[in-house]
């Protein structure tokens, strides 16, 4: 694939796929956010807890199992809705050397200039906290079971977040315009991870943008949700270790 192909609109468009997908990103992310809220309501219930009692993550955390198969019965409505609504984001003989090839080159570089980037903020930018949805992630690792932790992180979000916010974005709601598409994509990722200000916006955007190069290059999404799971389960695997036996360790101060 040369670089021409990059400016190339997505082909399998059909009429009405841009406004189908809308409406499936939508519906999808509505529905998770009322799975998580009935989780924490039957807690709050259950419990007979006061309102100045309240905290979402233990209230969800007392129900995760609920939580988790309304997670997982959610990923499993999205794929046969695509398949309903003939909304391809797979492809079946996807891996080759030549993607492959690409894959690990753009990981390579984006890993050069993450670490460029972290080293720039803790020089210039001493005082700066990590995102709002990454303390949050590593608060969660008090409250929940490790499988729940380990489908929900490593399995379920990079598989729902590739699909709806790069397959779903970059193929049919702007298969005509490739360079808006990946944009759009790009941003949507980096913006669905609240970040708080430039500093936190450019720290998933470096991820955002490699995953969406890769998509946009190879135009396989299975190479993005393998980049996408890989950075996870790393994330995933530290935090775990640090959680369980992070009073083991001896750090000279």
């Amino acid at each position: 694939m040369n670089r021409n192909t990059l400016l190339q609109p997505w082909t399998n468009q059909r009429p009405h796929s841009w406004w189908q997908s809308l409406l499936v990103i939508a519906i999808f992310f509505w529905l998770m956010i009322q799975a998580n809220a009935w989780a924490v309501l039957r807690s709050y219930d259950q419990l007979g807890l006061t309102e100045g009692s309240i905290n979402y993550m233990e209230l969800l955390a007392h129900n995760q199992w609920l939580a988790l198969i309304l997670q997982l019965l959610l990923i499993v409505g999205l794929l046969f809705g695509l398949h309903r609504l003939n909304l391809k984001v797979f492809t079946k003989r996807w891996f080759n050397r030549k993607d492959l090839i690409i894959l690990l080159r753009t990981f390579a570089y984006v890993f050069v200039a993450r670490m460029i980037y972290s080293s720039i903020v803790m020089v210039y930018f001493p005082d700066y906290q990590a995102p709002d949805n990454q303390q949050a992630i590593e608060g969660m690792f008090g409250h929940f079971h490790w499988f729940y932790l380990f489908v929900t992180i490593v399995i379920a979000a990079p598989l729902y977040e590739e699909i709806l916010l790069r397959g779903l974005i970059m193929k049919y709601i702007f298969g005509k315009y490739p360079v808006l598409g990946a944009l759009a994509a790009s941003i949507a990722f980096t913006l669905m991870h609240s970040p708080q200000g430039f500093l936190d916006f450019m720290t998933y955007y470096l991820l955002s943008a490699g995953l969406t190069f890769v998509y946009w290059r190879t135009r396989k999404l299975e190479y993005a949700i393998l980049w996408h799971l890989f950075n996870n389960a790393s994330g995933y695997c530290v935090l775990l270790l640090l959680d369980r036996f992070g009073q083991y360790l001896l750090i000279p101060v």
